[in-house]
């Protein structure tokens, strides 16, 4: 019984972890009325990374989303791999 609850415990407070390193296309985003950032059909804001991708395939830059808001860095890379901040 006391293996379940620490068990329980562990995974209450672990589960976020997994959530928020969700990466995601920004074009897939919406932004709601409320300037938050959601994924279609979810009713939650969203929490994790948003990356942009050149014509060619590579990344054009990337954002951390907390919570449907903007948060961090905002990386831009130019097609040859360089990174502007």
């Amino acid at each position: 019984m006391i293996r379940i609850i620490k068990i329980s415990i562990i995974l209450i407070f672990t589960a976020p972890l997994f959530c928020y390193g969700q990466e995601v296309n920004c074009i897939d985003l919406i932004e709601k009325t409320n300037y938050l950032y959601y994924l279609p059909n979810d009713t939650s804001p969203f929490s994790g990374k948003c990356v942009g991708y050149h014509n060619n395939g590579k990344k054009m830059h990337e954002k951390t989303i907390l919570d449907g808001m903007e948060n961090g860095l905002f990386k831009k890379m130019a097609q040859k791999r360089t990174i502007r901040m």
